[in-house]
């Protein structure tokens, strides 16, 4: 094996861990920032389907609580 075959090969090498180690570390923050969102989305849920939706939904408060915590999830899992 030529030197050139040494260097391309430990070049793909280092490139090979650079992407486990950046792949890992976002999806394992992804799922991290999953977990916080649902934690923060059933915390928040509840006050706001008393409130601001309750009184737009006339008081349907289990279609309430299903559309809270679908918009306030789908939201917090884009900012986090």
């Amino acid at each position: 094996m030529s030197s050139v075959d040494i260097f391309i090969l430990i070049g793909l090498g280092l490139f090979a861990l650079y992407g486990l180690r950046f792949g890992f570390i976002h999806a394992f923050g992804g799922f991290l920032g999953s977990i916080f969102s649902v934690f923060l989305t059933l915390s928040l849920y509840e006050p706001i389907v008393r409130h601001p939706l309750g009184i737009l939904l006339g008081g349907d408060t289990n279609f309430g609580r299903m559309l809270a915590f679908i918009l306030i999830f789908v939201t917090l899992t884009r900012v986090v």
